[in-house]
């Protein structure tokens, strides 16, 4: 049974996937948004607890990968269909806007960008384009942007309609895009091969104590910052 556990938390991360869903289609953006954050948990957890029990497998490979298009592929690809629909003051329950079906297009990247994971040789060290769950996060921040939040021109930057699709489709892209980016799988702990991720790392708490979910965005931002910092440190 202790072999399966990565398993059962890998299904965890699936199970609260869903769950977003159902509370998305019912109106509570910011409650999918928590169940956004909870997969990822799950997804950091399954990994952790398959190298400690020492039961990697190729069944949970392809389980993880599983989960992740729904809880990192399709939720996500639903709350920009979401917010496409609430920028043309449309209502989920009424006839979406045409537009707003572009949102799919994020599922589809998601699944690509998962399949391709699962045989591309070269992301052993790094990834090559960003990760499902790190998209999946900018978008569960939206939810808390109000118009009196710390940042109220981020309100109405995603309360217009363009400026919604542009983003998502940036977001989609990105992706599939073929750049190396950093993952955090350490070779050794020294701070001289590290710098980058540990700065990194230390700068994401204190903009998350700082910013609360306000911070996701910023955090996002230092991602692809310091994986360009290591990219050019390497020569890529």
């Amino acid at each position: 049974m202790i072999k399966n556990l990565p398993n059962y938390i890998t299904c965890l991360n699936l199970v609260f996937g869903c769950l977003g869903l159902l509370l998305l289609f019912n109106g509570h953006p910011a409650s999918a948004a928590y169940c956004i954050w909870i997969a990822a948990v799950c997804d950091f957890f399954d990994g952790f607890a398959a190298r400690a029990v020492k039961a990697e497998s190729p069944m949970g490979k392809e389980l993880d990968s599983l989960a992740d298009v729904v809880s990192f592929g399709v939720l996500p690809a639903f709350l920009w269909f979401h917010y496409i629909t609430d920028s043309f003051n449309l209502n989920l329950g009424m006839i979406a806007h045409p537009l707003s079906y572009i949102a799919f297009f994020m599922a589809v990247c998601s699944a690509w960008r998962l399949a391709k994971f699962n045989i591309d040789t070269r992301q052993t060290d790094h990834f090559r384009g960003v990760p499902t769950p790190a998209n999946a996060l900018v978008w569960s921040a939206i939810p808390f942007i109000t118009s009196d939040s710390l940042f109220p021109w981020a309100y109405q930057w995603i309360s217009n309609p363009v400026f919604i699709i542009v983003f998502g489709l940036v977001m989609s892209v990105l992706l599939v895009m073929d750049i190396p980016l950093i993952a955090f799988k350490f070779k050794d702990w020294s701070w001289k091969s590290n710098k980058i991720k540990y700065s990194f790392l230390l700068l994401s708490v204190v903009l998350l104590v700082s910013l609360k979910a306000n911070g996701i965005f910023f955090v996002f931002a230092a991602y692809l910052g310091a994986s360009f910092l290591e990219n050019k440190n390497k020569g890529v």
